[in-house]
């Protein structure tokens, strides 16, 4: 069904109808344009997939120029630009999907990855332990050696 955009009609139509049952206006360009959006983003996800990054990116920025609270394309458009190292555009975008829908667990997480490196702490450098407390557990420290029951392999 293809709903007629007309603000006081809005009749529901069969997808192949010409003009709306309703009032008669035209339907069937705008059944191919309200259908453009989701090819287009179909193309980006397959560009995507194949790794064509700058070609998805076209498209998703074309689905999010026509459609701006689309938070899926938007999500895709700001993957697509943290990938091809564009780190300032992902986090805009990401943002913009915060915006507008503050609990959105992709834009959550894209936005972690967006964030600028702290870098290594103090006392980090060449040599230094990144295990400051070299205890037991998890975590790198000193090399425990093999387990009890596998032998350590033979130096010489």
């Amino acid at each position: 069904m293809i709903r007629c955009p007309m603000p006081r009609c809005r009749e529901d139509n069969p997808f192949d109808a010409d003009d709306c049952a309703r009032c008669g206006v035209p339907l069937r360009g705008f059944a191919r344009l309200s259908a453009y959006p989701a090819y287009l983003f179909n193309r980006g996800l397959a560009a995507a997939r194949e790794d064509r990054l700058a070609e998805a990116r076209g498209y998703f920025a074309a689905v999010v120029h026509w459609c701006p609270t689309d938070n899926e394309a938007r999500n895709a458009l700001a993957l697509a630009e943290h990938r091809l190292g564009n780190a300032d555009e992902a986090r805009r975008n990401w943002e913009a999907v915060r915006a507008r829908r503050a609990g959105d667990r992709l834009s959550g997480l894209g936005l972690s990855l967006a964030s600028p490196d702290p870098g290594p702490g103090p006392g980090a450098g060449p040599g230094a332990d990144p295990d400051p407390d070299p205890g037991p557990g998890p975590g790198p420290g000193p090399d425990p050696g093999p387990p009890a029951d596998r032998p350590a392999p033979d130096p010489g």
